[in-house]
């Protein structure tokens, strides 16, 4: 997979993201063909609102660990 443009000529990146929402744990995986790069991460499920974990570890993924 290769990196597209936007029509504003700037390239955006690609990422393979997969999330497992488990019942204790919501699981990560992002692999960026680009570099080869892959990152993982874990924390509590949200059971009540399952996006809340989904946003909350994307989060940290793309702005701590800087993907």
């Amino acid at each position: 997979m290769v990196d597209s443009m936007t029509k504003t000529g700037k390239v955006k990146q690609v990422l393979h993201i997969g999330v497992d929402i488990g019942g204790t744990f919501t699981d990560f995986v992002i692999f960026n063909p680009s570099n080869g790069e892959l990152h993982t991460h874990k924390r509590s499920s949200t059971p009540e609102n399952p996006a809340k974990a989904v946003i909350e570890g994307l989060k940290h993924l793309l702005t701590e660990q800087e993907i």
